[in-house]
């Protein structure tokens, strides 16, 4: 970060590892704990406040991985809401549209007349449809959290409702 910073980037974008493709094959090797999680957010935080720039998290966190919510954070901004479909989409290479960059699905094709062929996919991430973990249940934060990466989860897991790969072993 200190790097990008020292040769002149004004904000930072701050990507946690979410498995998929190859990286399946070394999530052993490149996945974070928790603690390690929070870390990178606090890391992140001091680096951005002695450098008086701002940063974002651009994959979104289960909340209760964010200490104590984010609100201790003034240069990092953090979220963990999905915004695939919804604040966003990708277009990848290839010109097939995508829910989100992590997303292997593929909705539709640019050049289509309808663009988006797969709107019941689609819908599930623009609506919020989907089913969160179960070990989610009861938590205070449900409201405002997607309890990770859905996609991350179908990946790794077989299901969008499954938990989200960074809780490992929990």
């Amino acid at each position: 970060m200190a790097n990008g910073l020292i040769a002149g980037a004004n904000t930072v974008l701050l990507n946690r590892f979410l498995v998929g493709d190859r990286g399946i094959s070394y999530q052993n090797e490149l996945a974070l704990s928790p603690d390690e999680l929070r870390g990178i957010l606090d890391t992140a935080e001091a680096v951005l406040a002695l450098s008086k720039r701002v940063g974002s998290v651009g994959t979104e966190y289960p909340m209760c991985l964010i200490p104590n919510g984010g609100r201790d954070y003034k240069h990092l901004r953090t979220g963990s809401l999905c915004a695939a479909a919804s604040g966003f989409f990708v277009v990848d290479p290839s010109g097939y549209v995508r829910t989100c960059n992590h997303s292997p699905k593929r909705v539709g094709y640019i050049f289509d007349d309808t663009v988006i062929s797969d709107a019941a996919y689609w819908n599930i991430f623009a609506e919020r449809q989907f089913t969160l973990p179960n070990m989610c249940n009861g938590c205070n934060f449900i409201e405002n959290c997607d309890c990770g990466c859905r996609e991350a989860a179908a990946i790794c897991r077989g299901s969008l409702s499954e938990t989200d790969p960074c809780f490992a072993g929990v």
